[in-house]
């Protein structure tokens, strides 16, 4: 994440919880939190101040991370379209398969 981010991030918490933030206290977020992507850690930081009545421990801004790029990949999944089946094609490599275990079994 590029360090400029960060800052907006931990600003915007500080602004929403009211607090001032040390730089001993942001240094140990940057260096937990240095290696997660910009836009899904800002919207993490909006999710933590919806979600949270008090400023987040790393590992809670890093649970909301997570919230947020699962369902990302939840938008981006796709199932395959379905395609009509061919039954007589099914059934015939349904027998071919019991052939073959009949061979191996017996």
């Amino acid at each position: 994440m590029e360090r400029k981010t960060f800052q907006q991030g931990m600003a915007y918490l500080a602004a929403a919880y009211g607090i001032e933030l040390s730089k001993e206290r942001a240094a140990v977020y940057w260096d937990q939190l240095e290696g997660l992507r910009d836009e899904p850690f800002m919207e993490a930081v909006r999710s933590a101040v919806n979600h949270r009545d008090r400023f987040p421990a790393v590992a809670q801004l890093y649970g909301h991370y997570r919230d947020v790029i699962r369902r990302e990949g939840q938008k981006t999944l796709r199932l395959p379209s379905r395609k009509p089946m061919n039954k007589a094609m099914v059934r015939q490599h349904i027998a071919t398969l019991r052939d073959r275990l009949r061979r191996v079994g017996g």
